[in-house]
């Protein structure tokens, strides 16, 4: 099964969605999706949680990641197109 390509932006709203799903973890104010130490994946290494919920909105998030591994790649940063249609003046 060939996996779709997604941003790591994209990637960590889908797992920030996932984690908000529990009222637990309403206070996750963001993740950070990166390329896997080895390079073969990518991996969450940052939950931005205020309260006293961390460690079960982190296991909550770890879960969501790995489900979504199944289905998405990280498109690396190397591979994005830049946009030609934005001009800075």
């Amino acid at each position: 099964m060939n996996r779709r390509l997604k941003t790591a932006s994209h990637l960590e709203r889908m797992v920030l969605d996932e984690i908000r799903r529990y009222a637990l973890c309403s206070s996750v104010s963001g993740v950070t999706v990166r390329p896997s130490a080895d390079g073969t994946g990518w991996e969450v290494t940052n939950f931005m949680v205020r309260g006293k919920h961390l460690a079960a909105c982190r296991d909550i998030g770890l879960a969501a990641a790995a489900e979504l591994r199944k289905h998405y790649d990280l498109l690396p940063e190397s591979e994005l197109v830049p946009d030609d249609d934005l001009h800075l003046r």
